[in-house]
């Protein structure tokens, strides 16, 4: 038995809302769109949640973008079980903790995430709850537009020192 968000039954948290669960055996997304690699399982795994049973039908791969300090982190969640009846995103301690990360959880400081006394990821706490810290809308275009950056001066050496123009000019 684990602990689920418990909010009236049909709403779901927001897709890029990770909570962190110490009662959770494995990762879990009721959000299909999410993984860029899902295998359906043979057969469905039974999940008892405080809302009653749902199921884990596919076993895949996310990729997320969480906050740690000033800097955003890439990270890939494997073997994060699609439970399209659940009402939240889950981020399982127990696995975390095999996988030999750190689950920090200091007054004043929050709970953090580390490997190797790295912060990989930081939380927000929400009642009782912590959910991985997530990059606000402004750094992901701060991002997106240092990648655009990037890609120009890589195309102009690529093509041999052709000018900007020239450069943008062959990417329609």
């Amino acid at each position: 038995s684990m602990m689920v968000v418990s909010r009236n039954s049909s709403a779901k948290t927001p897709a890029t809302h990770w909570y962190l669960d110490s009662g959770s055996s494995d990762h879990f997304s009721p959000y299909e769109e999410l993984f860029d690699v899902l295998k359906p399982l043979s057969k469905p795994i039974e999940i008892n949640t405080a809302e009653g049973t749902a199921y884990g039908v596919a076993k895949g791969r996310i990729q997320l973008t969480v906050k740690a300090g000033n800097e955003n982190i890439d990270i890939t969640l494997n073997n994060v079980l699609y439970a399209p009846d659940m009402q939240s995103n889950l981020l399982s301690t127990t696995v975390l903790f095999d996988l030999g990360y750190e689950i920090s959880m200091k007054p004043n400081v929050g709970t953090r995430i580390l490997k190797n006394d790295d912060i990989i990821a930081e939380t927000v706490r929400e009642g009782k709850l912590f959910r991985l810290a997530i990059p606000g809308p402004e750094s992901m275009a701060m991002a997106a537009r240092t990648i655009q950056a990037e890609d120009i001066t890589v195309w102009h050496r690529r093509l041999a020192h052709m000018g900007e123009a020239d450069v943008k000019k062959t990417e329609k």
